[in-house]
């Protein structure tokens, strides 16, 4: 049986753990340990922890000024034997609310966040799209891994405006 979910930001405590984590798909931990400290140090990151262990992390990064209201989430990842329980849908939805707290303590309104995956991501774009997110973009093979790129955009006044009617 698994225990309860707690979210918190990540912190320069948790760059080890991170790191072992990445260190998987970036096949090395110098590389992996330079990823995780960037986004720590310099942009913003949830985790997820269950029984005092690291089971997801939600990234993301301010993209411009905060005048211009963008962010991208670049990476959540779920451990595999901890999906389908809802812990990605609250990284977004407690990264969402951090993101705009991010931009209002800067006297800024977040507008429009961004992410990119893959079209055969089935299970992501499901919970994008459950969360909000709407497709904006089909733009091809990318990578040159096989499977084509999609960006998806989300701006919370349009939430405000779909929990109105």
């Amino acid at each position: 049986m698994h225990g309860d979910v707690d979210t918190r930001r990540a912190i320069n405590d948790d760059i080890e753990d991170l790191t072992k984590v990445y260190a998987k798909s970036y096949g090395s931990i110098e590389q992996a340990g330079k990823h995780v400290r960037d986004f720590i140090e310099n942009h913003g990151g949830r985790l997820a922890v269950v029984d005092g262990r690291l089971v997801g992390v939600l990234f993301w990064m301010q993209r411009e000024t905060a005048s211009h209201g963008q962010a991208e989430i670049v990476d959540l990842w779920v451990e595999e034997s901890e999906r389908r329980r809802g812990i990605g849908q609250t990284l977004l939805k407690e990264s969402i609310r951090e993101i705009e707290d991010h931009y209002l303590s800067q006297g800024q309104t977040l507008k429009v966040m961004l992410l990119f995956t893959t079209e055969g991501n089935s299970p992501a774009r499901m919970l994008y799209e459950k969360m909000g997110f709407q497709v904006a973009a089909n733009l091809g093979d990318l990578t040159g891994l096989g499977d084509k790129d999609i960006l998806y955009t989300y701006s919370p006044a349009q939430r405000s405006e779909n929990e109105k009617s």
